[in-house]
């Protein structure tokens, strides 16, 4: 019996998981925006096509996090677009507090990748969680 509801969770998780972002992104000090971003940065490189342009959807309000994101990928090369269309990449983003922790979400396009970057006793963040990578077949 328990086989049956894992697999009825799995898909309702999966469902929250995936469903489509709306960037966000809390307030961070500015010391740490410079670490998110460029871990953030980091992990889009993986899962980019360079030759395809990138819509990445602005937040509701611009914090230090998202102006910090844009300008590392625009100064990384990738041409950035304000809308989608054929062949645009979209990338949506959602980062904020879990916790002590940051939450970090990404999308491109219909892939997820997320992960948990902990705070040291210090206070200071660190990378120091796997990421998850979840896509969606059409």
């Amino acid at each position: 019996m328990r086989f049956p509801a894992f697999c009825v969770c799995a898909v309702l998780l999966s469902a929250c998981a995936t469903s489509p972002l709306k960037s966000e992104s809390g307030e961070l000090p500015a010391n740490e925006v410079t670490y998110v971003s460029w871990l953030m940065k980091e992990s889009l490189l993986s899962g980019l096509d360079y030759a395809r342009p990138v819509h990445l959807v602005a937040p509701n309000r611009q914090t230090a996090l998202s102006k910090a994101l844009h300008d590392a990928l625009y100064d990384q090369g990738y041409q950035l677009v304000n809308r989608t269309g054929p062949n645009v990449q979209q990338v949506r983003y959602e980062v904020g507090p879990y916790g002590r922790d940051v939450l970090v979400r990404m999308m491109i396009d219909e892939q997820e990748v997320s992960t948990v970057v902990r705070r040291r006793p210090n206070g200071r963040l660190e990378f120091g969680y796997p990421f998850t990578v979840l896509s969606v077949e059409p």
